[in-house]
């Protein structure tokens, strides 16, 4: 190789590299350019759309827009579709509870508290059960059946009058006997009740009075059916027939109350009304008691008319007046006198339930 041709060799220099880095021959340059597709700039907002004719004119557009509808036929307008009911359910107003079904709750009631009752007060577990309800006066239902030796057990309201009366069976008040006797009594075989007997019987049945209605305190017992039916209450009353298990058998009872005591509403049924807070309106019940006094039962059976009884107690003793019944709470002590031909009581002290509704006065 001659120095001529090192020479033009060395002073040769490689081709530019193209402005984006891209270094490819002309001739495939030339290819990629041919076969990519021309760009085209975005049209402008203001620039004409282009038609085989040139451009639209405003009102083409308008047209093309909001096309004229005036040459056409009119069309029947259709009515809108009518509104279509829609399906209710006609209000049916609660089943009313069937006549009697507040009384034979009440009545439900009562016999379950005379069942805890003769439990705890009688130590006899006999279970109440209603049977069934009929309505008859005091004096029809007590007076239409006689059994020798039932027992009557008559209670009175806050009047005093008699308002219900538990008939007791032979059967049942001989297992009451013989509770209260500690034992079977010899020739336990349904008989009349004697004296003693009904002073057993009596100590028993005392403490079912308040069980049977509020306010209903014991007043006696009675074995005459037509006796008892004189002092019964007049008016509309109910007889409840039930069946008592007691002693591994079942016992017949009737227990006949006036409609007061069994009413026909169901507890909370109907709401009752507000009590008057007036003290004019208020009545209250008093008993005034002179002496608590006990004796043996053959003193008791003993009793004649003109016989003294000595109460225990000095000549002075004031009398106790009590809220209620016997049990009731002290009200005021007081003496014991006459005005006029009526007996009166002077009050000397009041007592706790006086002073707990007014403690003003305090005396």
């Amino acid at each position: 190789m001659s120095m001529s041709s090192a020479s033009s060799m060395k002073s040769a220099s490689p081709p530019d590299l193209a402005e984006d880095g891209w270094d490819v021959s002309p001739r495939l340059r030339r290819r990629i350019m041919t076969d990519t597709p021309p760009m085209r700039e975005p049209g402008a907002p203001g620039r004409p759309l282009p038609t085989s004719r040139g451009v639209l004119t405003p009102a083409e557009i308008e047209m093309l827009l909001r096309p004229d509808l005036s040459d056409m036929e009119d069309l029947p307008e259709e009515a809108p579709p009518a509104p279509q009911p829609k399906p209710v359910a006609e209000f049916a107003p609660p089943d009313a509870a069937p006549s009697g079904a507040g009384r034979e709750e009440a009545a439900r009631r009562i016999s379950a508290r005379l069942s805890r009752a003769m439990r705890e007060h009688c130590g006899i577990a006999a279970a109440f059960t209603v049977q069934r309800i009929s309505p008859v006066s005091l004096a029809q239902g007590v007076s239409a059946r006689e059994e020798p030796g039932q027992a009557i057990v008559c209670c009175a309201g806050a009047e005093g009058d008699v308002a219900a009366m538990l008939v007791i069976g032979a059967g049942l008040a001989q297992i009451m006997i013989e509770t209260a006797c500690g034992g079977p009594v010899p020739n336990s075989q349904p008989r009349e009740l004697s004296p003693i007997d009904l002073a057993l019987l009596e100590g028993l049945a005392r403490p079912l009075a308040p069980v049977i209605g509020a306010g209903m305190n014991f007043s006696g017992i009675e074995t005459d059916p037509l006796f008892a039916a004189s002092i019964a209450a007049p008016g509309a009353a109910y007889e409840i027939t039930l069946s008592v298990r007691a002693g591994g058998a079942d016992w017949p009872a009737r227990l006949l109350v006036t409609q007061s005591l069994l009413p026909d509403t169901a507890v909370g049924e109907e709401a009752a009304p507000k009590a008057d807070r007036s003290a004019r309106s208020l009545t209250v019940l008093m008993t005034a008691r002179v002496a608590r006094v006990e004796m043996p039962l053959s003193k008791l059976t003993s009793l004649r008319p003109g016989a003294t009884l000595l109460l225990g107690v000095p000549a002075d003793q004031p009398v106790e007046l009590l809220s209620g019944g016997l049990d009731g709470e002290v009200a005021a002590e007081a003496q014991i006198g006459r005005k006029g031909n009526r007996m009166a009581v002077r009050i000397s002290r009041r007592g706790p339930a006086l002073r707990a509704l007014n403690p003003a006065f305090a005396g």
